[in-house]
């Protein structure tokens, strides 16, 4: 997030064994154990490239939390770049049904939460991202709480996508209740209309 303050982690390097930091402690390890080293790898373990201070948020009942997306990949900058502007600055996503609300976009999920506003309507729903070069779609994802299927067919701009390529679905199930998930494969820096509607 802007005003996160990221600092490279340069510290317990040892060259001869890693060229990262590089450890297997607790909570990778179920031990006891903070600080131990790998000395081979033999078991789960992890490592780490930068240390980042992220702004707190204010949530309910004298809660703070704060989140961030890191990890190491191939991509170009330009291509991290605009992921990172469709994280922090996503597309508006405007409904085009009156049975379904936007509840916007959680930056912790990364993901447009889209709830009904009638119980048993059938899913069929249209909405645009309102994509631009500062707010790219990439790979957008959605959430449909209280969807206990995920049998459903996509389309963008009339012209059908094949599921497990061009997206992916599947049903979180909760003590809250079921939700469907969502996730497209797709970028784009123009408006993108897409259609759901139920197998």
């Amino acid at each position: 997030e802007p005003e996160n303050r990221m600092e490279v982690f340069g510290i317990e390097h040892r060259k001869d064994v890693s060229s990262f930091p590089w450890w297997n402690h607790w909570p990778v390890a179920q031990l006891p154990s903070d600080g131990r080293y790998c000395q081979a790898p033999d078991r789960a373990s992890h490592f780490s490239l930068a240390w980042g201070r992220p702004p707190f948020h204010e949530g309910e009942r004298n809660t703070y939390w704060s989140c961030w997306i890191y990890g190491a990949s191939t991509r170009t900058n330009e291509e991290l770049a605009m992921l990172g502007r469709s994280w922090i600055d996503p597309p508006e996503l405007v409904v085009k049904n009156s049975k379904f609300i936007s509840k916007g976009y959680d930056l912790t999920q990364r993901a447009y939460i889209i709830e009904k506003t009638e119980s048993g309507t059938d899913l069929e729903l249209e909405f645009q991202l309102m994509a631009s070069e500062e707010s790219p779609v990439v790979n957008a994802c959605f959430i449909f709480p209280g969807w206990g299927s995920d049998e459903i067919s996509l389309n963008i701009g009339g012209q059908s996508l094949q599921k497990g390529k061009d997206y992916v679905t599947d049903v979180i199930r909760s003590l809250e209740g079921d939700r469907m998930v969502v996730w497209l494969n797709k970028k784009s820096i123009n408006t993108i209309s897409i259609r759901m509607e139920e197998n």
